[in-house]
């Protein structure tokens, strides 16, 4: 659970001081360190809640989060998950239908920025799938406190490993990434770092395909691509890389990221060519298998 407090924190922390917001993750597990859990649910919930949180949170505010073990009983750890902060809040009036799909209460704040709405319908799906509860309290212009218990089996290291296995080594791994956001590039950059890649950063569709059309064939060994960008997007972008006449252009693994996660999304993705798709914020572990698995795929091609 600690390493995954950390992940949490890697992801959230650049976001959150872009705002000048204060951010805190806090892991109170002594006694239940190693639980098994699917770590991919675990990462939507709480990613949903604190982006939620740190997208409505005025510059100058505080974002928390608490991971706390609550009890251990018949070989189950139940642990608490508390994400608070001191943002626009919401009306008693919209509580009432937080978990519908589709629905954000409108004010000057919220007005600003885009979204479809899903983000708390799904977190309740998820918690339901997982058989646990959640809770919110809010009040407008004071903030949000939301309140998630689950239960997991507890596991020894080795089955914590066999679960959650280990990252792969992509040390001499030259990745080219498109991302229009400084802060994601930021992240996304920093990531490959820790795992031994080195990246080139384009801005845009068109800075990536002239940085890749400007490469010798086998500079890259991936091309990770965001989706929406200006002046050129990650769609566009892949089919002309996909059409060039040269000999890595139609086996070098592009893997889209984006928010964009429905399937036509993703089938979009596929016809533009693309190798795999990866749902933003980006998950370490999954970013690391995916290069690892698409790279070698093309390997063993060859």
């Amino acid at each position: 659970m600690l390493a995954f407090a950390d992940n949490i924190e890697t992801m959230c922390k650049y976001s959150a001081q872009e705002k000048d917001i204060r951010f805190s993750i806090a892991c109170r597990c002594k006694g239940a360190e190693s639980i098994i859990a699917d770590k991919m649910r675990l990462q939507q919930i709480m990613m949903n809640l604190l982006s939620n949180s740190i997208k409505f949170t005025p510059a100058g505010g505080c974002v928390s989060c608490i991971i706390e073990l609550i009890s251990i009983n018949n070989g189950n750890a139940m642990y608490q998950f508390i994400v608070e902060d001191t943002g626009v809040g919401m009306s008693q009036e919209f509580l009432q239908h937080i978990y519908e799909s589709f629905t954000q209460e409108k004010n000057d704040i919220t007005s600003q920025y885009a979204g479809t709405g899903l983000g708390m319908s799904i977190v309740k799906s998820l918690v339901d799938l997982m058989k646990g509860s959640i809770h919110i309290d809010s009040k407008k212009n004071e903030g949000t406190h939301t309140a998630i218990m689950l239960e997991f089996p507890l596991g020894d290291d080795a089955e914590v490993r066999s679960a959650d296995s280990a990252d792969p080594d992509l040390h001499n791994t030259h990745v080219l990434l498109c991302e229009d956001h400084p802060l994601n590039a930021e992240i996304s950059i920093r990531l490959l770092q820790k795992a031994g890649c080195t990246a080139d950063w384009a801005h845009d569709g068109k800075e990536g395909v002239e940085k890749f059309s400007a490469s010798k064939p086998g500079t890259y060994q991936a091309i990770l691509m965001d989706i929406r960008m200006p002046v050129m997007d990650g769609i566009e972008a892949s089919k002309t890389i996909r059409s060039m006449i040269r000999s890595d252009a139609g086996s070098i693994p592009i893997i889209a990221m984006t928010a964009n996660t429905l399937d036509d999304d993703i089938q979009s993705c596929t016809r533009a060519g693309m190798n795999a798709h990866l749902s933003k914020p980006v998950d370490p572990h999954e970013l690391y298998q995916t290069l690892r698995r698409c790279i070698d795929s093309i390997k063993s091609q060859t």
